[in-house]
């Protein structure tokens, strides 16, 4: 038994006994079944290219098998993706029932064209690799795997940014796991299209991202309890998410690396450095040119560039110790201005409550005297980026920002009123109940405190003291409840 063979193995019993251990130990519920499943399932694939491995003289019979398999492995993960953290009274769209039961049976032609019809490719062996060729049928079988994978990353990864903070948290080593793993096997298959082949080596490397996830799914799914949770809004439509961009970003740049080395003749290195070095110029370009690219890179590298400027605890303790006196929302409403003006040293200071009649956020304090009589509905684009964000935003830029015309036409009057030129959120129960509208920061703070970090963090402090009175008030009225 080779190497390969053994690690393979061993990536495959790890697989299964974390399986196991999500069902016998997580809730009894449908999504346990499922995630033990799609692992148990992955494990007994491993088995399958380690036989592929291992038996040289039927390895191209065992390859497809194991190659058929992957088809239903990987529709077992889609499946979970689409159940996982959803609510229990929520069902599959008519579109994914189709395509799930489309995919099932393209599962049974394939282990069924690769069981009855013989093969007329053999394996080679190359400087010590085996080497399994793909024919037509096979090629559209590693199609319908790489398909699958894309989609199971975009769902994951739109339930990831629905659920509230505490899941949210918990469920990061579980999508660490699925995201290395569906990039490692999503490399293998395009390779495999590209080339017409798949090496022995980069499917006996995948016992490593197997291995991985066999302790992250379990590790998230039984600590952070996720069977029991369900998202709290409305999730990130699968077209809108990341990881189908970077899915069809690394599908377009292997397939021109592969292309570029074969009609030059260049090493994949040199092809590498080519579109790496052309890489870096278009994205110096859209730096210089889009304020779209411009503010994701700067909200990307501003945590750790302003780290040593912002003393989280120091900030913390000062709204603890300013909000922590307000026993209600009123109170706590007329707080926050003067003590957002005090620590960031905006001028002026605006906030907005939701309304709990009407569908619109209207001004409940403000360091401007009189308070602006203005109001935000709940579907005017204000309203709707920072429920989709969550996070603080400028709402000044060029008159070509795209991503933001919307907001400056729409609610050009409230900003106006507000003097503002910064927006952050506030929420309770991860729903938006407020935000803040916010002016410049005064002379000289701009350089102390950067100002989109430190509105995250003290609006995330505000949110935290809104769910404390939500809860006290929630517990007050069950104990007059229970008195009466």
């Amino acid at each position: 038994m080779t190497l390969d063979v053994l690690l393979l193995v061993v990536g495959g019993v790890l697989a299964i006994l974390g399986g196991g251990f999500v069902l016998f130990v997580s809730p009894a519920r449908y999504p346990s079944f499922l995630a033990a499943v799609a692992l148990i399932s992955l494990g007994l694939l491993q088995f399958g290219w380690a036989r592929s491995i291992y038996d040289v003289s039927g390895g191209q019979t065992w390859f497809e098998l194991s190659l058929a398999f992957a088809l239903p492995v990987s529709l077992f993960w889609v499946l979970l993706s689409r159940t996982l953290c959803v609510a229990p009274q929520s069902s599959l769209s008519r579109v994914w029932q189709i395509y799930i039961v489309g995919q099932a049976l393209s599962a049974v032609a394939a282990m069924l064209f690769v069981g009855l019809t013989p093969t007329w490719v053999s394996i080679s062996i190359v400087k010590g690799v085996v080497v399994f060729p793909l024919r037509l049928g096979t090629l559209v079988i590693t199609g319908g795997v790489l398909l699958n994978l894309v989609l199971t990353t975009a769902s994951f990864e739109a339930t990831y940014l629905s659920l509230a903070p505490k899941p949210h948290r918990a469920f990061r080593p579980a999508l660490l796991g699925i995201l290395i793993a569906t990039a490692y096997f999503g490399y293998v298959g395009i390779g495999g299209l590209s080339l017409g082949h798949i090496v022995s080596a980069d499917v006996s490397f995948g016992w490593v991202p197997v291995s991985f996830l066999a302790f992250a799914l379990p590790f998230s799914i039984i600590r952070g309890r996720l069977v029991e949770v369900h998202v709290r809004r409305e999730a990130r439509p699968l077209v809108k998410t990341t990881s189908l961009a970077v899915s069809f970003g690394f599908l377009a740049f292997t397939i021109a690396l592969l292309w570029m080395t074969h009609a030059t003749g260049w090493s994949v290195a040199r092809g590498l450095w080519v579109l790496a070095a052309s890489g870096a110029a278009l994205g110096i370009a859209a730096l210089a040119i889009s304020n779209r690219v411009n503010r994701r890179v700067q909200r990307l590298i501003d945590p750790y560039l302003y780290r040593g400027r912002i003393d989280q605890r120091e900030v913390s303790a000062r709204i603890a110790e300013a909000v922590g006196q307000a026993l209600s929302v009123a109170e706590l409403c007329k707080i926050i201005p003067a003590n957002a003006y005090e620590l960031v040293g905006t001028n002026p200071v605006t906030m907005f409550l939701a309304d709990e009649v009407e569908s619109r956020f209207i001004v409940v304090a403000s360091t401007l005297d009189p308070a602006p009589s203005v109001e935000i509905l709940t579907s005017e684009p204000l309203a709707m980026e920072l429920s989709r964000t969550r996070r603080a935003i400028p709402l000044h830029g060029r008159p070509d920002d795209l991503e933001y015309i919307p907001i400056y036409v729409e609610n050009a009057a409230q900003i106006a009123a507000c003097a503002a030129i910064y927006a952050a959120p506030i929420t309770c129960a991860d729903e938006l109940i407020g935000f803040l509208l916010c002016g410049a920061q005064e002379s000289g703070q701009a350089m102390e405190r950067p100002l989109l970090p430190i509105l995250d963090l003290i609006c995330r402090r505000y949110s935290d003291r809104f769910e404390d009175i939500a809860a006290d008030e929630s517990q007050s009225g069950s104990a007059a409840v229970t008195h009466k």
